[in-house]
């Protein structure tokens, strides 16, 4: 719209005789051209979230089948495969970051994070107090509960707002329902993991008086 009417003054003050045509026909082209680039960004951005999937998946695999062939004083995570697991949650988050208004791109990271950290707090409890990855395992857990309590928080938010706004749009009234509770829903599935979250605690109550 800015382009519409820059260069509709431009051609104006030109001379152009009909300069809302040349301008409506050059911005509809920008507009064109953005609409298409921002889907080529969030294709690229779903695939390295994808691609981010994949590598955890198979980190993660890995990891169960080396401790599978083990005894169980052997079993232990290694420096290499932490990171590895490190490198793809963080390229998911970024995908997912990327992908902002998505709900589920969110929701799978903290899906990640969850299973990370349920792994390495295993991995801690056997670990020596000399043990070169002591430090580091605690630093990654860390990193990656933060990573955990940031997607699931906007996930929580993407998600509720989602399903707020579709009650409100519902004439029904036991479809307008469902849609509420499943936002409330989706604040107490968040509320169970952080339960003293101010803004989650906020988002509730005014969910609640809402409808």
């Amino acid at each position: 719209m800015c382009a519409f009417f820059l260069l509709w003054g431009i051609l104006h003050d030109g001379g152009e005789e009909t300069p809302w045509i040349t301008s409506g026909i050059v911005a509809s082209l920008v507009l064109i051209c953005a609409v298409f680039l921002r889907e080529i960004i969030l294709r690229r951005a779903r695939n390295r979230f994808l691609a981010a999937e994949r590598q955890f998946n198979r980190s993660l695999n890995g990891v169960f089948l080396r401790n599978a062939t083990r005894s169980p004083k052997d079993e232990k995570l290694s420096l290499e495969q932490n990171a590895s697991l490190l490198r793809a949650i963080k390229k998911k988050s970024d995908a997912a970051i990327t992908l902002a208004r998505f709900a589920d791109g969110h929701r799978e990271v903290f899906e990640m994070c969850g299973e990370y950290l349920a792994l390495i707090d295993r991995e801690l409890e056997m670990v020596g107090k000399g043990s070169p990855r002591l430090p580091v395992f605690r630093s990654s857990r860390s990193s990656v509960a933060e990573f955990h309590k940031y997607h699931l928080l906007q996930w929580a938010s993407i998600r509720s707002r989602a399903l707020a706004l579709e009650a409100k749009n519902l004439r029904d009234s036991g479809e307008r329902l469902t849609a509420a509770e499943g936002a409330v829903g989706v604040l107490d599935a968040a509320l169970n993991f952080y339960p003293s979250e101010p803004a989650l605690l906020e988002s509730r109550i005014k969910m609640r008086y809402s409808f």
